[in-house]
């Protein structure tokens, strides 16, 4: 398991195809055909890491979106919806210190 940092960088992988329905977004992994649905929050994700987008940036753009305060922390649970969607290889990720 890749470990998240500030630096790490995210992005969708290339072998996902994906559509939005109303407040969810519709993923299918085309090497083996399954499915997942985000949900709103998943969905705004989703569209975060469209392009490849370090950790940090990820956590602006989320806080700022979802008008989280300073003081309350959501990093772990990006952190593990994140490394979810890298097991079900939904996502790359990438350290930018082993590069």
């Amino acid at each position: 398991m890749q470990k998240i940092i500030s630096s790490t960088v995210i992005q969708r992988s290339p072998k996902i195809l994906s559509t939005a329905i109303d407040d969810k977004t519709v993923l299918m992994n085309v090497n083996d055909g399954a499915y997942y649905s985000a949900n709103e929050v998943g969905q705004k994700i989703w569209e975060f890491i469209e392009k490849p987008t370090s950790f940090e940036d990820l956590c602006q753009k989320f806080s700022a979106d979802f008008y989280i305060r300073e003081d309350q922390n959501y990093q772990a649970d990006l952190i593990s919806f994140l490394q979810a969607l890298f097991e079900k290889n939904l996502i790359e990720i990438t350290n930018q210190a082993n590069c």
